[in-house]
């Protein structure tokens, strides 16, 4: 990896730096949820959260098998914790803006989703705290979760259907509590990345069995929109920092705090800001 450090330059660090940033958790905590409110397709939005939290929850467990330590060939220009292999960010960003690229299908959005699966990845490689290897596994890992995700999405499982959306979320959510107790090593994503999965499929399955207009398409004018996308970033953010102040203050500071912070940010984006819109109309 010592090749990067003959292209490391004030300019290309910014770049890669932004880049990176693209792929952390303050970025994904603002640009998910608020892509579900604000398109007025909820069905596909609603998968794409699904399969971009699933990725990283599948990629805490293969880290946690592979227990590679980062690389520290040359200096880090960011601050990294956890395993390398493979790349969370890779990883996240390929079944994010390739799955945006696939249910979109303009060619725009194509290129776009190619320089910044490509660019996220490379930055990884160049800040120093992944290897190459790292970063092509984890574009590998998540297309395959694209391609699985769309296999399993259209055949038909005898009985799975009829067990009806909510009964399919307390299914799913026992696989991967199950999944947490046969993970050799739980770290800090798979417990965040779980709580939210689970809490955003409860959500979505609880519109889906109760308040099925909620999941209609419909059109909301532009300044209603950008008024409750700011009401729900500002709750995402309350939940995030309130809660954990509020668990801290009774010294209740556990994984399953963090798991249930997290639910309660899924249920809100999934269920509570689009029931608000209902309740309150102006």
């Amino acid at each position: 990896m010592e090749w990067v450090l003959n292209f490391r330059s004030d300019l290309a660090t910014i770049i890669f730096k932004g880049f990176t940033a693209l792929g952390d958790e303050p970025f994904i905590l603002v640009f998910l949820p608020a892509l579900y409110w604000w398109s007025s397709g909820k069905e596909k939005m609603s998968r794409l959260g699904i399969i971009v939290l699933f990725t990283i929850i599948l990629n805490g467990f293969l880290k946690g098998i592979f227990q590679v330590p980062r690389p520290e060939i040359i200096p880090w220009l960011v601050q990294a914790d956890g395993y390398s292999f493979p790349s969370g960010h890779a990883q996240s960003s390929t079944v994010l803006w390739g799955y945006l690229a696939l249910i979109s299908r303009k060619p725009i959005m194509v290129w776009i989703s190619g320089i910044l699966i490509m660019g996220i990845a490379l930055s990884r490689v160049y800040l120093g705290v992944h290897t190459p290897l790292d970063i092509s596994m984890g574009i590998v890992i998540g297309t395959a979760t694209i391609a699985g995700y769309e296999f399993l999405r259209n055949i038909k499982i005898a009985g799975w259907t009829a067990l009806g959306s909510m009964r399919q979320s307390i299914v799913i959510a026992v696989i991967l509590l199950g999944v947490f107790m046969v993970a050799p090593e739980i770290d800090e994503t798979m417990i965040k990345g779980g709580g939210t999965f689970i809490g955003f499929l409860l959500g979505i399955s609880f519109i889906k069995e109760k308040f099925t207009h909620l999941f209609e398409e419909k059109k909301i004018p532009i300044l209603k929109n950008i008024i409750f996308l700011i009401i729900g970033l500002v709750v995402v953010i309350a939940i995030k920092i309130g809660v954990k102040m509020g668990f801290h203050a009774v010294g209740y500071e556990t994984e399953f705090a963090n798991f249930i912070r997290y639910s309660l940010i899924g249920i809100w984006v999934s269920f509570g800001l689009p029931q608000l819109r209902e309740v309150i109309k102006f």
